[in-house]
Formats: structure tokens, C-alpha cells, sequence
């Protein structure tokens, strides 16, 4: 999936919520097998910007998620 992460198309959400939603799923699906790779945050990072999260918010997503660890 990663490899051909380029390939693939996403519909972005019309609202902020779903949006926010749309990010956390992904970051819930990296987290399945207790960590974090490199290559799934470079991924999830990308999707973050085209959803239209600047890396500030993205960080504080992912320190929410951390946080609970």
C-alpha cells in the first residue's frame, strides 16, 4: 500500500469534522500494530495536507494519540 500510496485517489470531505475523522481513521489503522512507522507517518502526513491540516495540527493529533499509549 505504501509503495503505491502515489496511486491511489481520495475523496476529500466537505466538512472539517469528517475531515478530522477521515485523518484519525488513518492514524487508528498505523497504530494496529503498536507503532508508528516512518513510512506511515511520511503517508499520513501527506494525506494531512491535502485535507488541509497544517503539520502544527497534525502534530498535536498525533501527540493526543501518543499521549495515550
Amino acid at each position: 500500500m505504501l509503495n503505491k500510496a502515489s496511486e491511489y485517489t481520495c475523496l476529500i470531505p466537505q466538512n472539517q469534522h469528517d475531515r478530522e475523522q477521515q485523518l484519525r481513521g488513518m492514524i487508528d489503522f498505523a497504530l494496529v500494530d503498536g507503532e508508528f512507522a516512518p513510512a506511515e507517518k511520511e503517508l499520513i502526513k501527506t494525506v494531512s495536507e491535502k485535507l488541509g491540516f497544517s503539520a502544527l495540527e497534525l502534530d498535536a493529533i498525533i501527540g493526543q494519540y501518543m499521549e495515550k499509549k
